[in-house]
């Protein structure tokens, strides 16, 4: 009778270990998805995200005060 009591126990942590995993492989497929869904996504802005770094690293223009007139050299 202890040993079927010990054996009942022992199944029910095995199950229960075994239902944590399963969660957690659910947890990881889950992540898997939306991982690769963001990869899908930068696969599809690649170009415009690549332009946007490349503007983004270019000096800004400079600007004339407006009460500067231009030199004659200039006009």
């Amino acid at each position: 009778e202890a040993f079927q009591a010990l054996r009942t126990a022992a199944a029910n942590r095995f199950d229960a270990r075994m239902k944590i995993r399963e969660y957690e492989v659910n947890i990881l497929a889950t992540q898997l998805v939306e991982l690769s869904s963001a990869i899908e996504k930068m696969r599809t802005t690649r170009e415009q995200e690549i332009d946007d770094m490349v503007n983004a690293s270019r000096p800004a223009p400079k600007h004339r005060h407006r009460d500067q007139r231009p030199k004659a050299s200039e006009d």
